[in-house]
Order: structure tokens, then C-alpha cells, then sequence
């Protein structure tokens, strides 16, 4: 499965509205996930391996991840982590914790 990386500028982040979305934050762990539904974070400070069995991708700072639905993964987070995550179309918080 194809996780979707892209660096935003600051602009891109603003027409977004990233900053209204809930921030979450992760020490550095091991965090094993499936997602049941296509996942959109934006990596708001830190870094991050995710490693899944097609091969791993690295995000940090700056980065906008889209995790597809079905994806498993585990985040190796190696700096402390902050990221903001898209609402679901309901309104409602994912409860996938990255």
C-alpha cells in the first residue's frame, strides 16, 4: 500500500486549516497501527520511520502523510513527535493515536 508524502509550505498549511485539527503528541516508541480507514496527519514537529512490509518511509517536520485505509504499520519514532490529524468527514477524532 502507498503512503503519500509531501512537503507543504507554510501557505499550503494555511489554505489547509492543518492548525485547526487536533494535535497529538508521541514520545519516541515503537507504535504498531492498522488503519481501518485512509488516515490524512500533517508532522507539525519531529521525525518518524514508518516501516510496513512494501518497505519504510521517513517523515519529519513539515511533511503531510496520507495513510491508506487497510495500511498496517508501525511509527519508530525517534524524535518526540507532534502531529495534527485531518477530522473525519463527521466531525468526529479518529482514534488511531497517530
Amino acid at each position: 500500500m502507498l503512503i503519500k508524502v509531501e512537503a507543504l509550505s507554510q501557505d499550503e498549511v494555511a489554505q489547509r486549516g492543518v492548525e485547526t485539527w487536533p494535535l497529538r503528541h508521541h514520545d519516541v516508541a515503537r507504535i504498531p497501527i492498522t488503519y481501518s480507514e485512509t488516515t490524512v496527519c500533517y508532522v507539525v514537529d519531529g521525525q518518524a520511520r514508518i516501516e510496513t512490509e512494501d518497505g519504510n518511509v521517513e517523515v519529519e517536520t513539515g511533511d503531510l502523510v496520507t495513510l491508506p485505509a487497510g495500511l498496517e504499520c508501525t511509527w519508530l519514532i525517534r524524535i518526540p513527535v507532534a502531529t495534527r490529524e485531518e477530522p473525519r468527514p463527521d466531525g468526529n477524532e479518529r482514534t488511531v493515536p497517530v
